[in-house]
């Protein structure tokens, strides 16, 4: 089974021709990804890319970016702190509205 880790996990897409697909409408990463979760029951996808999301939206794919993977692992408890992660994000071209990474460091981080 080439399309399957040794977990049993699905590793690429099945069907290509979503692939082919949606590559037009996305980078090559996304579209992977995108195409992947197509073809699971209850995916949730790691997109931070807009138009990747809005793809995830017309095809109605439930989705999260990193800050929400982040946010998810702070309120389980298996990071003790937003903030650092929040500073490597700030030191990067990731575009995401300081306001949003100061409220959830204000909301989580007390």
């Amino acid at each position: 089974m080439a399309n399957a880790s040794p977990l049993g996990w699905k590793c690429a897409p099945w069907k290509t021709d979503l692939l082919y697909d949606y590559t037009e409408k996305v980078d090559i990463g996304e579209a992977s990804a995108i195409a992947l979760a197509s073809e699971i029951p209850s995916p949730l996808l790691i997109l931070d890319d807009l138009r990747g999301r809005k793809l995830a939206d017309q095809l109605r794919l439930d989705y999260t970016g990193t800050v929400g993977v982040l946010t998810l692992a702070r309120k389980r408890g298996i990071i003790d702190s937003l903030h650092s992660y929040f500073d490597r994000i700030r030191a990067t071209n990731f575009r995401i509205p300081e306001r949003l990474l100061k409220a959830l460091e204000e909301t989580y981080d007390r």
